[in-house]
């Protein structure tokens, strides 16, 4: 709004110059020079600040498109950084767990005889457990990445069915 009015300005002081400065110049009339002067000069500082505007409109974009790039790069450099953790996070997990599982931790799959800890490391700790103990042998069902219904209920996407720790079977949603 106030570079409307600054323009707005600056164009009929501009006229009022030119206007002053011809009477002066080729009418003979000396009131002219003393009115189209001023005005030439205000006209001529009405344009400063519209200069320094853009020279400064132009600065902020640079400085802004500078920043973008900084904050991309950092982005960059953060995301490779964690898949480098994660690649070596993966790559003890084999050392730790086998050359046999090698194919399922890489692929955060799960594989039948894989230990209970290893589907911990892989999908985090279980949202829900169910547990039951025989003489014989311990099953154990984990669930795990819950979603909540509609309704409230809570359905879990992952369910692995474990006997003595280790995976027997499994169910996705």
């Amino acid at each position: 709004m106030v570079a409307k009015i600054i323009s707005v300005l600056r164009v009929l002081f501009g006229l009022l110059a030119l206007l002053a400065i011809y009477m002066a110049w080729f009418e003979s009339d000396p009131a002219g020079w003393s009115i189209g002067v001023p005005c030439l000069i205000i006209f001529l500082l009405l344009g400063i600040p519209a200069r320094r505007t853009k020279k400064r409109k132009e600065e902020e974009r640079v400085k802004e498109e500078e920043r973008l790039k900084v904050e991309a790069q950092k982005e960059k450099d953060k995301q490779q950084a964690t898949q480098a953790r994660l690649k070596i996070k993966l790559e003890n997990l084999v050392i730790t767990y086998g050359e046999e599982f090698r194919d399922s931790i890489m692929s955060f799959s799960l594989k039948l005889d894989m230990p209970e800890k290893l589907v911990d490391e892989l999908f985090g700790q279980p949202e829900d457990t169910h547990e039951s103990v025989t003489k014989t042998k311990t099953k154990k069902t984990n669930y795990y990445q819950p979603e909540k219904g509609s309704r409230g209920a809570v359905t879990y996407q992952l369910e692995v069915k474990l006997e003595n720790g280790i995976v027997t079977g499994w169910k996705e949603r």
